[in-house]
């Protein structure tokens, strides 16, 4: 009964229900601020996916390379080395171009 003697009740009941109308506000924008990054950090998921992909693809070229190379050494074939040194150079250009098209 004390509250509703108050002359300013009614104020304050108004002051206190603004706070919570602004708290609230805050709340929504703060969930949908969240929403807004969900799909930039799937995207991110994405894109180190491919990253992986790309990374096993030069892995896999690289062993290949190594493997041509180490025959045609322990055959002792310079024409068959300078091949696998001219395709470990197209490749590295290959591969150059690739990166700075995606940087």
């Amino acid at each position: 009964m004390g509250f509703f003697r108050d002359r300013n009740w009614e104020a304050r009941v108004e002051e206190a229900l603004d706070r919570v109308e602004n708290k609230l506000d805050r709340v929504l924008s703060s969930q949908q601020k969240q929403e807004e990054l969900m799909p930039t950090l799937q995207d991110i998921a994405a894109a180190v996916t491919d990253i992986q992909g790309t990374e096993d693809s030069v892995i896999a070229l690289l062993d290949q390379l190594h493997a041509e190379l180490a025959a045609a050494n322990a055959n002792n074939d310079p024409a068959a080395v300078q091949a696998v040194l001219d395709q470990i150079a197209a490749q590295k250009a290959a591969l150059a171009a690739a990166v700075a098209a995606n940087s």
